[in-house]
């Protein structure tokens, strides 16, 4: 959340400027009860959310805002913070059965997994877009009304992770084949 060169730590730190703590804070209150996951290792870091954990808060420090924390990463100890393809499916798994407990009709979010998490920007857009088709197809997924995801680039000058080219094409290809 603090690192402003993800996704997650640019979007807190521009909507919630000098107040990154709190928001921490706020998560760490949530997410405390929720289930983790032995990971068969000693320690202090001997257990983790699972791929698709998470967290909602709504009017978040006072500001009309719903948002959702989720968990798309794994930390190992050969590569450090990694994302895979199924990851994104899980987390969208997550993303749409917390939607559905919160009657929640609209989400935005950016690529995920494609920062720290290291997936390939493109590669993360046709997991999450090939994710999104097949919850908005089940009965569970008919209240959804509008997915947004957002492509970020590092500056105005530079280009986007995902051309427009490229999310285009891979768009038509979810709405062909999924």
């Amino acid at each position: 959340v603090h690192d402003t060169r993800s996704a997650l730590g640019a979007f807190v730190n521009h909507v919630f400027p000098n107040q990154v703590h709190e928001i921490c804070r706020l998560v760490g209150s949530k997410i405390k009860d929720l289930p983790r996951k032995q990971t068969g290792e000693d320690g202090p870091s001997s257990s983790r959310y699972e791929i698709g954990t998470s967290v909602y808060i709504e009017n978040a420090l006072s500001k009309s805002l719903k948002m959702v924390f989720l968990a798309t990463t794994n930390v190992t100890g050969d590569e450090g913070i990694r994302c895979e393809a199924p990851n994104v499916f899980e987390a969208i798994r997550g993303l749409h059965r917390l939607m559905n407990s919160e009657r929640l009709e609209s989400v935005l979010l950016p690529v995920i997994g494609s920062g720290h998490g290291g997936l390939r920007p493109p590669t993360s857009l046709i997991c999450m877009l090939i994710a999104f088709a097949e919850s908005l197809r089940k009965p569970s997924g008919r209240h959804i009304k509008h997915v947004r995801i957002v492509v970020f680039q590092k500056d105005e000058r530079g280009t986007a992770a995902i051309t427009r080219w490229q999310a285009r094409r891979l768009l038509a290809f979810v709405q062909r084949y999924c």
